[in-house]
């Protein structure tokens, strides 16, 4: 049995009782101090390199509706303390979508992407300076600090998210800003579906955050936060998220297997889009209202390196 995991923002030892979820040979632990939900057992290299070699899958379609969807606001944002624009770095770029509107927006733009597949289509299709690997692997080539740094639905596959943002921190030039996207533990819709919700997704996301929680990762790794913001981001629709919660629920409890995500068959697909449909106006009235009290299922975030390198 592996030892009770301590809270990496709190320090404070997680009992194997706090469970925020749980499945057949995994839990997801939530830290009584803080709020942090931490996966355990942390899944080793060998399995987390099987995962993504295996199971990881990017619906392309989604991916690049959502990267165009995004992208104006956060541009938006980053203009604001840059209207000369300057250098973006984005580690964890994908395909290569949002450094496309990036450059486009007049941004020098680089990225870094572990899928050599994604990395290979921003370079050849896009003609986006993207480097294949880790962030690690590629630091002197990365050159100067940068004015911005993206992180897009990164820090919940770190297995040390502290000591990443430190490093990214030394890549970003005094004053810089750091944009983070993640799911959001603390979203009503989180709240709602709890174990059976769409980001509680092993073994790939490691640690899931809330507001409180990311202030005290940013904290921690000394930034200071400037903004936070929540949006239906790369979700499904609430209607849809709460519906396959529950039918995820309803499979768990009959059959005992721990299954993340639905797939995305034909049927599958049609429910989602009626569900799109009926929610459509009431979502009018709704999302506003859950995006001021950062309730949506994912969490943006914008911090400044103040201490400088």
């Amino acid at each position: 049995m592996p030892p009770d995991p301590s809270c990496q923002l709190c320090d404070r030892p997680i009992p194997d009782g706090e469970i925020y979820a749980r499945g057949d040979c995994w839990s997801y632990l939530e830290c009584p101090g803080c709020g942090l939900v931490v996966l355990h057992p942390v899944p080793n290299e060998a399995e987390l390199r099987s995962y993504y070699n295996d199971d990881y899958e990017v619906d392309f379609e989604r991916y690049v509706k959502s990267t165009r969807r995004g992208s104006e606001r956060i541009l938006g944002d980053l203009s604001k303390q840059f209207p000369n624009r300057g250098r973006l770095l984005e580690v964890g770029c994908s395909y290569g979508g949002f450094l496309a509107e990036a450059k486009r927006d007049g941004w020098e733009v680089t990225g870094v992407e572990l899928s050599e597949t994604a990395a290979r289509y921003a370079r050849e299709q896009l003609s986006l300076r993207v480097f294949s690997g880790s962030l690690q692997s590629h630091l002197e080539l990365l050159g100067e600090p940068y004015e911005a740094v993206v992180l897009f639905h990164v820090i919940e596959h770190l297995p040390n998210p502290i000591q990443f943002l430190e490093l990214c921190r030394k890549l970003i030039k005094p004053r810089g800003l750091l944009v983070i996207k993640t799911p959001n533990a603390g979203s009503l819709i989180a709240k709602l579906t709890g174990g059976s919700w769409q980001w509680v997704y092993p073994p790939a996301h490691l640690f899931l955050y809330s507001p409180n929680t990311l202030v005290l990762l940013l904290l921690k790794a000394g930034y200071q936060p400037i903004a936070f913001r929540s949006a239906q981001g790369d979700a499904n629709n609430n209607l849809f998220a709460f519906m396959s919660g529950i039918a995820k629920r309803s499979f768990l409890r009959s059959s005992g297997q721990a299954k993340s995500q639905l797939r995305r068959s034909l049927p599958v697909r049609i429910v989602e889009r009626t569900c799109e449909s009926i929610y459509y106006p009431f979502g009018l009235l709704i999302d506003p209202w859950l995006e001021r009290r950062l309730w949506q299922p994912e969490l943006y975030a914008l911090a400044s390196n103040a201490s400088g390198r």
